[in-house]
């Protein structure tokens, strides 16, 4: 997951959807896997509720960071989860969480409850 570092007002360039360029409202240092890398920041604006503008608040007290630092981390690893490999690394990670469970049905009876439905509810 990138970990920001804090932001200049320094001007770099955005390349927009069609091709043009405009300017970036920020740079920021972004650590990757790779290592730290200068990136153009842009502006954007989020409603809140005061709930959860209060709990931003506290977090960016408690934590040194600031409030736009807290959200990009959010962000990042919102996006980094609902990426395909992620979902994968997800699932192998979870593979046989439940092995030592003794509780849990057979497989085979699962699925022979599973194809009893099935029949049934075709028409």
């Amino acid at each position: 997951m990138p970990t920001h570092a804090p932001c200049s007002r320094e001007r770099l360039s955005l390349v927009t959807g069609d091709g043009g360029v405009k300017p970036a409202d920020k740079q920021c240092m972004v650590y990757t896997p790779g290592g730290w890398v200068t990136t153009a920041m842009q502006r954007t604006q989020i409603y809140l509720s005061e709930q959860e503008r209060q709990g931003l608040q506290a977090l960016a007290l408690s934590s040194g960071r600031s409030q736009s630092a807290l959200i990009r981390e959010a962000i990042d690893t919102f996006l980094q989860q609902q990426q395909p490999q992620g979902r994968l690394a997800r699932l192998r990670q979870a593979r046989g969480l439940w092995a030592e469970r003794s509780d849990l049905p057979e497989w085979s009876a699962l699925r022979g409850e599973m194809d009893r439905l099935t029949v049934d509810q075709t028409p």
